[in-house]
Formats: structure tokens, sequence, C-alpha cells
């Protein structure tokens, strides 16, 4: 009897969660339809679920508005600010975790509750007294205020769930602190490692305010692109769509392969080595 009644409520909490997957799936969907849908179907009331499929949205966003630029440039700046983000923030929080720096964590915990946009004035200025508006260099530090904070908040927990009596084999076996933090710590939080860099990537890619203010014409990222299928007299419905659609699918795959790396690192991690 108690076993039915467990299967029962095992059923019952898939079907709730089955229906809030679709809910939240209906606006992808829908604009996923969009994507694909002639320009004189996108507005019909009621939508029309059966139609022929075009690619013009997707040649629009590409040939008129160059959006394959914008995404190239949201790769560069993104990955760059991921990569150095997990790098500093490995680094500090190793330092915070191994040698108490909780004055350190404090500050930076400190930096995450305050919103960078209030920043942004400042920076600007700077930016354009050291001649970084619209360049790579510019924007990628720039990001660099949402992945380091991030990274150190989120792989220090890791660290600490390391025992230390691994990095002190390693130091009796003639490593340096620095040679037990690159052969025995990051071997083993790689699973915190692609957790974060997904966080980081996902942060990065999405952020619109900095390159709003920073970047011109060389450095425009997928974000700001997509903001120019909105003009003030009317708004490209069916470029917009497949510009969401193009937009998903970098970030898409880099969650992808990240998820492979953190499921590997889960199973071979620990004491499995580099």
């Amino acid at each position: 009897m108690k076993k039915t009644l467990l299967v029962r409520k095992q059923i019952l909490w898939h079907l709730i969660m089955l229906g809030i997957s679709i809910i939240f799936s209906i606006p992808f969907l829908y604009t996923l339809l969009n994507a694909f849908k002639p320009i004189r179907l996108i507005q019909t009331y009621p939508p029309i679920l059966f139609f022929e499929p075009t690619l013009r949205n997707f040649i629009t966003a590409i040939t008129k508005y160059h959006l394959h630029v914008n995404i190239l440039n949201s790769l560069i700046i993104s990955s760059g600010a991921t990569v150095i983000g997990l790098w500093v923030g490995a680094l500090s929080a190793y330092a915070i975790s191994r040698f108490n720096q909780r004055g350190v964590a404090f500050f930076i915990l400190t930096v995450m509750m305050i919103p960078y946009m209030v920043c942004l004035l400042p920076i600007y200025i700077i930016y354009m007294k050291l001649g970084l508006v619209d360049t790579f260099i510019g924007l990628i530090v720039a990001h660099l205020i949402i992945t380091v904070p991030q990274s150190v908040w989120i792989l220090t927990g890791f660290i600490e769930g390391v025992p230390r009596a691994f990095e002190q084999a390693a130091l009796v076996d003639g490593c340096s602190s620095f040679g037990a933090f690159w052969r025995i710590i990051l071997p083993i939080i790689r699973p915190g490692l692609a957790a974060t860099a997904i966080i980081s990537f996902t942060l990065s890619w999405n952020n619109f305010n900095l390159a709003l203010i920073l970047s011109r014409v060389k450095t425009t990222t997928a974000p700001l692109g997509v903001y120019h299928f909105v003009s003030y007299e009317s708004i490209d419905w069916g470029g917009l769509s497949a510009a969401v659609i193009l937009l998903m699918i970098p970030a898409l795959f880099f969650v992808i392969a990240s998820e492979k790396h953190l499921v590997g690192g889960l199973i071979h991690g620990g004491l499995g080595g580099t």
C-alpha cells in the first residue's frame, strides 16, 4: 500500500514538472516558429501553426544586419572573459580557502551586491582616456566585473571541500604550493570549473549594458546587435526571432560541451589525475 502511494506521488510529481516545462517552453517554441514563418504570417491572429517554412528571416538577419559578425564578437569577448575569470577566480579562491583571507571574501561578496551599472560612467571616462572604447581588450576587461566575482564565490566552496591532506602529501613529495594547486586542486575541482564556466559564459554572453556603453562598430556584441531589429517605425519580428535562435546556438553548444565535461569530472574526478 505504501509502495503504491509512493509510486502515485512520483507520477504526480513528474506530471507537475512536465507541465511546468511545457509552460516555460512555450515562448521558445513561439519564437522558433516565427523564425521560420513568412513575414506576412507572423502577426496573423490566431497564430498559424502549419505553414511552409522559409529561411528568409535568417538570411535577412545575416546579410542586412550582419548578425554573424556580432556573434563572433560576443564569442571573442565572452570566451576571453570566461577564461581569464576562471583563472583569476581559481587563484583567488585558493588563497581565500587555504590562507584564510576572509576579508577578501567579504570584499568580493560586497562587490557582487553592488550593481555594476553604477560604475558605468566612471568606467566610460577611464576608457575614453585610455583609448579602450570599442576594443576587444577593453570589453573583455570590463566583463571581468561579471566573471571574476562569480568565479571566486563558486570555486571557494569547491576548494574548501578538498581535504588539505592531498596538498600536504604533494608538498611532502616535493611539489611547490603552486604545483599542488595545479596538479592536485584543479583536477579535483573540474566539476566546479565546468559549472563556473557555464555560469560565467552565459552571464557575459547575455550582457547588454557594457556593450551599449563601451562598444561602437567594431565590437558590437550579439545582444546589442539584436537591438538593431527594433526601429522607431516598426519591429522586424521575423528577423528578431531568427536572431534570437542564432544567438542561442553558440551558448547552447558551450553549455552542452561543458556539461559533458562536468559529468566526466564527476565520474573521473577526485584522485583520477589530470
